[in-house]
């Protein structure tokens, strides 16, 4: 993981990239429309799950690396291992 070792910051960076890549699908549908579907809306929708994908990898516990949930508010303590998150 690098130096995003804090599962609730990699959940944060999670919803920003998601919500980015639906805003940026979402102006293009309403910018070009959606026949054809344009690059732009493609762009933003693989943003999207490549938030996912990230918070799939990253937020998990950094003791035991078990996955913690991706959504809600931030943990405090693992629920596997019971471990303080930071």
């Amino acid at each position: 993981m690098g130096k995003m070792k804090n599962p609730n910051t990699c959940r944060w960076i999670m919803f920003a990239i998601i919500i980015i890549g639906f805003v940026i699908s979402g102006i293009s549908a309403l910018l070009w429309g959606v026949e054809p579907i344009p690059p732009m809306f493609i762009a933003g929708a693989i943003m999207a799950f490549g938030g996912i994908a990230f918070g799939i990898i990253t937020v998990r516990c950094p003791a035991c690396k078990s996955r913690l949930n991706l959504r809600g508010l931030p943990t405090a303590y693992c629920p596997h291992c019971g471990a303080k998150i930071e």
